[in-house]
């Protein structure tokens, strides 16, 4: 755990909320005071992300794609939690032929690839190779 001196400071949220969400009403000069404060809420808070940082192990690339890659289908399975299959059937669907068009786009296949992880109709129809 970092030492409390670097730890992030719980009231920084009224600043934040003072100085920097749209439609803030707070400014350096109308709130001298709270920007003062505002300002060493700041530089704390930039230590205690640097020690959070050198804190953690680095992940290769390699591990951050394997973790987007898991962010993105947790987020597609939050987005089938429906009520009704009726909704979540007509989502898988609507998700099933963005990801057709996307995979066309990418291949420049012109629609061969009829489902990702299958093979293109062409390959069916191939000679059988002799031993």
């Amino acid at each position: 755990m970092p030492p409390a001196s670097s730890r992030k400071d719980k009231s920084g949220g009224k600043l934040i909320q003072l100085f920097c969400v749209p439609g803030a009403i707070g400014s350096p000069v109308s709130h001298h005071v709270e920007w003062q404060q505002f300002l060493q809420y700041a530089r704390k808070d930039i230590e205690a992300l640097r020690s959070v940082f050198t804190g953690t192990r680095q992940l290769s690339l390699a591990e951050w794609r394997e973790y987007w890659a898991m962010e993105h289908i947790k987020r597609a399975r939050r987005r089938y939690r429906c009520a009704d299959a009726v909704p979540r059937r007509q989502a898988r669907r609507r998700d099933r032929l963005r990801m057709r068009a996307r995979i066309s786009r990418l291949t420049g296949d012109g629609g061969d690839v009829g489902r990702p992880g299958r093979a293109p109709d062409r390959l069916d129809n191939a000679a059988p190779s002799t031993p």
